[in-house]
């Protein structure tokens, strides 16, 4: 006969002795709870009522018992007896082996499951509920994003083992004006760039602003032809990209009609040239409420002006306007403009002349501008104009009086121009009290703002000024340390995308060695 515990043997385990019943016994009551806290019930033990300080092996273990005598023991034992008689009892022990004795098997079919939906998996960091009953991260199951996605749409990328709204190479729900996902937070964003649309452009400005054109909008160009003729059919408000094959297209552009035009370079590592051909006539002219945006393009005029824009919106990224024979760029009435890693070089009659309007400027080159003996303008002339200009390079500009070859203010201006680097051949900056400047290199000793005077500009500050890398050389970086100082609202990255220093002091200008 193959017997089983007998009587309080079966709370006793292997103890050979035996001893009256004990109704105080914790084993005859409720187990663990009938020990003082931190005690555990040990029923081989006939001291202390049964209550000891470790806890018993798993023949002796009581964890817990009912008042009818029921009782609950250690995982390691499976049977349950009735609470001995009150009177000797000894305890018998089968020597044969007792297979329902030992550790049971959490995953057996009488272990419960931790969870049996999402809803019991409070955990952050392990929130789904698995086929087998057990919380997980969305990475350890068959199809994480799928997870996600049930969870909330709003997240439906799975991401290290987190749901999020995307990732750099899983775009998730992303689109309309957040279309591009910002990898340092895995959430949607609007775009800013062209290259964040690598299908067709950005929308920069105006009602769209934020959002990818269509690919529908996208017109490949190969020549000048093809371009005037793209440009004649837009009709008002309409909306395109013109993605031009590199090389010289020798034409002038008129853009007005509310029109909404990117006109993109679609090789950046070639240049793309439009050359104005017609006498006294801009080059690129835009007007009546159209958005424009060039893209790693060079606008020239050896008739007139390069840029002219009145009651419009401009941006020019990765661009040049470089070589008029009169102004680089004539802005006027109500002109938004916007220059981004871009330059205004080697026009005849000055770069840049704003009246009223808005200008940005913003990890670009204003150089070589101007001439002694007959500009009036030479880098910059503003009247009336709000300004933001940050880390930017103004360098060799002249005009006639050379108190105005950098800087000319007019009107009452406002806004900044802060850590930039603005030298000519000496005292370059003239009537521009009312804006702000700020931690700049300048060639004038200036009444106002924080500014570092440096004296006239010098070609060995920068690495090649005749081949107009206006990066800083050795003897510039020495000068020009920790001049600049960023703040809110400038941009992040130099013109080589080299993160700018947002704490520490840095360089003006266009570059961060």
């Amino acid at each position: 006969m193959n017997n089983k515990y007998i009587g309080l043997g079966t709370l006793m385990g292997f103890c050979l002795s035996c001893w009256q019943y004990d109704k105080e016994h914790c084993g005859n009551n409720l187990g663990d709870a009938s020990c003082p806290e931190g005690q555990f019930c040990d029923a081989c033990n006939a001291q202390n009522n049964g209550c000891v300080d470790q806890q018993p092996a798993p023949g002796c273990y009581i964890m817990t018992a009912g008042s009818d005598g029921a009782s609950t023991s250690d995982p390691g034992t499976t049977t349950t007896t009735p609470p001995p008689p009150p009177t000797t009892t000894t305890a018998v022990v089968d020597d044969s082996a007792d297979t329902s004795s030992g550790p049971t098997d959490p995953t057996s079919e009488t272990a419960e499951p931790p969870c049996a939906s999402d809803v019991d998996c409070p955990d952050a960091g392990q929130p789904f509920c698995d086929p087998q009953g057990q919380c997980v991260a969305c990475s350890d199951l068959a199809d994480p994003n799928d997870a996600c996605t049930q969870a909330d749409p709003q997240n439906p990328v799975c991401s290290a083992g987190t749901c999020v709204q995307c990732t750099a190479d899983q775009p998730g729900e992303c689109g309309g004006q957040t279309p591009v996902c910002n990898p340092d937070v895995n959430q949607c964003a609007p775009c800013t760039e062209h290259t964040h649309c690598p299908q067709s452009a950005c929308h920069l400005d105006g009602t769209f602003v934020g959002s990818c054109f269509d690919p529908g909008d996208v017109l490949q160009i190969t020549d000048t032809n093809e371009l005037t003729t793209a440009l004649d059919l837009l009709g008002e408000m309409d909306q395109a990209v013109f993605v031009l094959t590199p090389g010289a297209y020798t034409t002038n552009l008129g853009i007005g009609a509310q029109i909404e035009l990117a006109i993109i370079n679609s090789d950046p590592e070639q240049q793309i040239v439009i050359i104005g051909n017609l006498g006294g006539v801009d080059t690129i002219g835009v007007y009546s409420q159209a958005l424009v945006y060039l893209s790693h393009v060079t606008v020239s005029n050896f008739l007139g002006s390069s840029i002219s824009c009145s009651d419009a919106s401009l941006w020019l990224d990765d661009s040049e306007v470089a070589n008029s024979d009169e102004l680089g760029m004539n802005l006027f009435q109500n002109c938004s403009t916007h220059l981004r890693r871009a330059a205004v070089t080697s026009n005849a009659l000055g770069g840049i002349n704003a009246l009223g309007g808005e200008v940005v400027i913003h990890n670009s080159l204003i150089a070589l501008n101007g001439s002694s003996l007959f500009s009036f303008i030479g880098g910059l002339q503003f009247n009336g104009t709000v300004l933001n200009v940050a880390y930017s390079t103004i360098v060799a500009n002249e005009s006639t009086n050379a108190a105005r070859g950098s800087l000319f203010c007019t009107g009452i201006e406002s806004g900044h121009i802060r850590n930039s680097i603005i030298a000519s051949d000496g005292d370059s900056i003239d009537g521009c009290n009312s804006i702000d400047l700020e931690n700049n290199a300048v060639d004038d000793l200036l009444e106002i703002g924080a500014n570092v005077y440096v004296g006239p500009v010098m070609p060995s500050w920068f690495l090649s000024t005749e081949l107009s890398n206006y990066r800083l050389s050795a003897a510039g970086q020495g000068l020009l340390a920790d001049i600049a100082q960023w703040e809110e609202g400038d941009p992040l990255t130099d013109i080589d995308g080299q993160p700018i220093p947002m704490v520490s002091p840095s360089f003006p200008g266009l570059d961060q060695p």
